[in-house]
C-alpha cells in the first residue's frame, strides 16, 4: 500500500481553494450577467424596432408569433420586454442591483407580472369541445342534407387562421376525424 503523503494545509493548498472558489463566483457572476445583458438586447431589438412600433406594440397575436418563432416562452418575451422600458440604459440598472442579481430574481423582484393572456396556458378546459362536438354529432344527425352539411364544415374548418393554437389544431384534428367517421357511416 502507498504512503499517505502528508500536505502541509496552511500555505500553498489554502490558497488554492480561494483562488478557485474566486475563479467560480466571478464566471457564475459573468454568466449571470451575459443572460441578463442578453434579454435587455431581446428587448431593446424589439422596442425599438420601427415596424414593431408602428404595427405590433401591444399586439399580442404579434407577440405570440414573435415569441414561437424565437423559441421562447411568451411570458419570456413579455419580460424582455418590460426590462428594456423599464431600464433602456442596462448600466445604470445594473447600478441598481446587487452583485448576486440574476434573470430570475430580475423577473420576479424587479418586473411587474405578466397579465393573463401573457402567460402561458398549462392547462387546457376540453368540456367546450365536448360541449360542441356533442351539438355537432346532434346536428349532423337531425340534418336531412348530411352531404351539403359534411361540405360546408369542411369549407369552414379549411378556411380557419392559418396559425392556430396548439389546442384549435388538437380541436380541429378531432373534428376532421369525426366528419370522416359520420362520412363513413353515411356511405
Amino acid at each position: 500500500m502507498p504512503d499517505i503523503v502528508k500536505v502541509d494545509l496552511d500555505g500553498w493548498y489554502e490558497s488554492l481553494v480561494v483562488d478557485c472558489r474566486a475563479i467560480i463566483a466571478e464566471r457564475l457572476y459573468r454568466s449571470r450577467q451575459e443572460i441578463i445583458e442578453g434579454w435587455h438586447e431581446v428587448g431593446e431589438r424589439i422596442c425599438t424596432d420601427q415596424n414593431y412600433q408602428k404595427y405590433a406594440k401591444g399586439n399580442l397575436a404579434i407577440h405570440r408569433r414573435l415569441a414561437e418563432d424565437i423559441g421562447k416562452s411568451l411570458t419570456t418575451l413579455y419580460y424582455a420586454i418590460q426590462f428594456y422600458d423599464k431600464y433602456p440604459v442596462l448600466s445604470n440598472a445594473l447600478e441598481t442591483f446587487d452583485k448576486n442579481i440574476s434573470w430570475f430574481k430580475i423577473t420576479n423582484a424587479y418586473l411587474a407580472p405578466p397579465k393573463a393572456e401573457h402567460r402561458e396556458r398549462k392547462e387546457l378546459d376540453l368540456e367546450p369541445y365536448h360541449v360542441l362536438f356533442r351539438a355537432i354529432k346532434q346536428t349532423y344527425f337531425a340534418t336531412h342534407d348530411r352531404p351539403a352539411w359534411l361540405e360546408h364544415m369542411a369549407r369552414a374548418l379549411d378556411q380557419m387562421d392559418s396559425k392556430p393554437s396548439e389546442g384549435c389544431i388538437n380541436f380541429i384534428s378531432a373534428l376532421r376525424e369525426l366528419i370522416s367517421t359520420l362520412e363513413s357511416m353515411l356511405y
